[in-house]
């Protein structure tokens, strides 16, 4: 996992990415339960959820946070066909980008943690496993001006 400090202009105008869809995921194609049911043999299965997310390339989930629950991103499937994820967290007064480019690669996002993801790479999607430490979807506070940002199609870099 590589890490660099920069800004969110910064990286959305990266000439890596021409082109920016902002998305809110949905249960469906895009959002898929792996693992919601407690079972009454396992005390952390009332609380956890694990879901998968698919992510077209340039595909953005806006900034957002979780003031209760922890939630680790792990990027899997076919090395051949997933792109790289990206993940914007304000940490400490500052923008932060992690990179997850390999399979198995995982990030933790602690609670009341501001971020964001794209997937990059040149390939046509990303595949990541979002594990969260809580079943509550209430629990999400979209940054100011998002419903502005989703009814763009897309942000032309640079």
């Amino acid at each position: 996992m590589n890490i660099e400090n920069t800004s969110i202009f910064a990286s959305l105008g990266d000439p890596r990415n021409t082109r920016v869809t902002y998305v809110q995921p949905q249960r469906g194609p895009m959002l898929v339960d792996l693992h919601t049911n407690p079972t009454a043999d396992s005390p952390a299965a009332k609380v956890l959820a694990m879901r998968l997310l698919l992510l077209s390339s340039g595909q953005a989930i806006p900034f957002h946070v979780h003031h209760r629950k922890e939630k680790i991103y792990i990027l899997v499937g076919n090395p051949q066909q997933s792109g790289s994820l990206e993940v914007i967290m304000y940490e400490k007064d500052e923008l932060k980008n992690y990179f997850l480019t390999k399979i198995g690669e995982s990030l933790v996002i602690p609670p009341g943690t501001p971020h964001a993801i794209v997937c990059r790479g040149g390939r046509p999607f990303c595949q990541v496993s979002v594990i969260t430490s809580s079943q509550d979807a209430t629990d999400i506070q979209w940054e100011p001006g998002v419903e502005i940002l989703l009814e763009n199609e897309h942000l032309k870099a640079g």
